[in-house]
């Protein structure tokens, strides 16, 4: 994703679990990356993980690309 990239964490395995849960594996930690995902409370919250928007105070670096990704291994 280069500098798309949302994540603090450098790389993980991106995967569609159950027919919709988009979720990012990496370092023992699987993240819920969509809400479906997160609404099952099986995976650790991306919010630890995810960058902060250097041009927004506030703000998250736009994860929807990653989720996308996700949806098409679904």
């Amino acid at each position: 994703m280069g500098d798309r990239w949302p994540l603090t964490i450098d790389s993980g395995t991106l995967e569609c679990r159950n027919g919709a849960e988009v979720v990012l594996s990496s370092g023992g930690t699987v993240y819920a990356l969509n809400g479906t995902a997160k609404s099952s409370k099986r995976y650790a919250d991306v919010s630890s993980v995810w960058a902060d928007d250097p041009s927004t105070a506030g703000l998250k670096v736009s994860i929807g690309p990653l989720i996308d990704e996700g949806l098409a291994l679904c």
